[in-house]
């Protein structure tokens, strides 16, 4: 049971909000050190009390720029030390589930890198698990936290294309030095570099599509509020995946295609996602991220990211969610279906004749 928990009863919709949030994160590693780390520390209803890491020099240096005390080179010695309400997990990916079943075990509220675990099984347990506890279970997937998705999301829940007809994602780009395919560059965001767990298929599960698509398979999922029905899949290499072409059946009998490239000699990040409908078509383009809506016979209109408006990112929203007792942008059940179209991807890739 969480400090709050325990100060305010069971229900995590009846808490004091004049009591900090105490977050503990395990992973603390290249992206934490980008984005979770300084979201929680600049939070002003968190006390980030914790972090863990195998690596001692790292675990120092990290916990040093970012002044917390607690510092554990194992994730079980840190949840029996610390008081903790809630964790933040950023670990390699075949680690999410045991440890955020463990955290939830333990009453705490949880929010988990994508993807959310590697088995569908996995993913649907812990959904059940945080039901059961009445505990906040969020997956820091892209879409539900980026002004323009949210944006685009907006305007097909208002019927503004009609309905979706079909759906085109294409991502093309490099992404070879976080696999330790290619040199990592000189300059990189970040306190310290990534440890290529992403190359090493017993951490990571897969590749390129494991990793970047995950988000764009939560793209298409949560801009159509659809439900994926069945899969199909090629890739150049089932273990370290660069090049993947999937197509995803939805309820509806609405078809997603998606066309990813993490390979690419080309210089720079070739984004073009496209929402068709009965009544018009919606453009994603970047980067920078633009929206255009075509609509049949009455023109175009373009909005770039900067002229939207602002959304929570994974960690504020995670706090609002506890807070306010509700769910948050990207739930559990989110990112279990990201994770049902991810596995069945790759045993469908497994299986085509080469």
């Amino acid at each position: 049971m969480s400090v709050r928990q325990r100060q305010a009863g069971t229900d995590r919709r009846v808490v004091d909000l004049a009591a900090r949030l105490r977050v503990g994160l395990v992973g603390a590693g290249w992206f934490a050190t980008r984005r979770h780390l300084p979201n929680l520390q600049s939070h002003s209803q968190v006390d980030l009390v914790a972090i863990c890491r195998r690596d001692q020099e790292k675990l120092g240096l990290i916990a040093d720029h970012f002044n917390i005390p607690g510092r554990y080179r194992d994730f079980d010695d840190m949840l029996h030390s610390e008081r903790l309400d809630a964790v933040v997990i950023a670990t390699p990916h075949s680690l999410h589930y045991p440890q955020a079943k463990v955290a939830l075990d333990r009453g705490l509220h949880v929010l988990l890198e994508k993807p959310m675990t590697l088995r569908a099984r996995e993913a649907e347990a812990l959904v059940e698990k945080a039901a059961e506890g009445n505990h906040v279970l969020s997956v820091a997937l892209n879409p539900p936290y980026w002004p323009h998705t949210r944006y685009a999301r907006d305007l097909i829940g208002e019927g503004t294309i009609g309905q979706v007809e079909g759906i085109s994602i294409q991502w093309i780009g490099n992404s070879e030095g976080v696999f330790g395919l290619a040199p990592l560059p000189d300059e990189m965001p970040g306190l310290v570099k990534p440890s290529l767990y992403r190359g090493d298929h017993a951490l990571s599960g897969g590749g390129h599509l494991m990793d970047t698509g995950s988000h764009l398979i939560s793209e298409f999922l949560w801009l159509s509020r659809m439900r994926p029905v069945k899969v199909a899949a090629q890739m150049d290499d089932t273990k370290l995946d660069m090049r993947i072409g999937l197509q995803v059946c939805l309820s509806g009998d609405v078809h997603a295609g998606i066309n990813c490239v993490g390979n690419s000699s080309f210089d720079g990040r070739r984004i073009r996602n496209v929402y068709y409908g009965t009544k018009g078509t919606l453009t994603i383009e970047g980067l920078p991220f633009s929206v255009t809506i075509d609509l049949q016979g009455r023109g175009s209109i373009q909005k770039l990211e900067n002229e939207m408006d602002e959304a929570p990112g994974p960690v504020e929203d995670f706090v609002l969610a506890i807070n306010e007792g509700r769910e948050p942008a990207s739930t559990g059940r989110h990112g279990a279906d990201v994770v049902r179209v991810l596995e069945a991807a790759y045993r469908s890739a497994e299986s085509v004749w080469k």
